[in-house]
């Protein structure tokens, strides 16, 4: 029986409650989202975005399906100012989503992605081939203030 979105008996820790869990996992991310690939877009600007792995199904599904602009003061800004810019640095890129709208917004940017989490970097690669984008730099390193080893 379920009651308050759980069911009754099933106590996190159990066998019964970690069939339960994959189920609903299952539901959620396989059943309800099998797109493999999200096409978004922003102020007349489209872009696709890979959502294969679970990582970018969970950060661009469901919200962006509608109409969600992340950090919509940040990206509103870049839309309007990236014009005439020749360089631009996406500091801990997570999955490329600025990497990809500055290029989108100015073809002529070389732009350059730093991201530390090498699964992450592959995600990056995948995105900005997903849009075909050429002059990006994407670095399996983090920024800082000094070197350490």
């Amino acid at each position: 029986m379920i009651l308050g979105g759980r069911l009754r008996g099933f106590y996190r820790g159990t066998f019964l409650y970690f069939i339960y869990s994959r189920l609903t996992y299952f539901f959620q991310h396989f059943l309800r989202y099998p797109q493999k690939e999200l096409d978004y877009e922003f102020e007349g600007k489209a872009m696709t975005f890979s959502t294969r792995d679970e990582i970018s199904k969970r950060w661009f599904l469901p919200k962006f399906r509608n109409g969600y602009v992340h950090e919509r003061p940040v990206t509103t800004h870049m839309m309007r100012n990236l014009g005439g810019c020749s360089v631009f640095v996406d500091a801990g890129a997570f999955l490329g989503y600025y990497t990809v709208l500055s290029k989108t917004v100015n073809p002529n940017l070389h732009v350059f992605s730093f991201e530390l989490d090498p699964t992450l970097v592959e995600l990056i690669h995948v995105n900005v081939g997903l849009n075909r984008l050429k002059d990006v730099e994407v670095y399996n390193m983090a920024l800082g203030s000094e070197a350490k080893p």
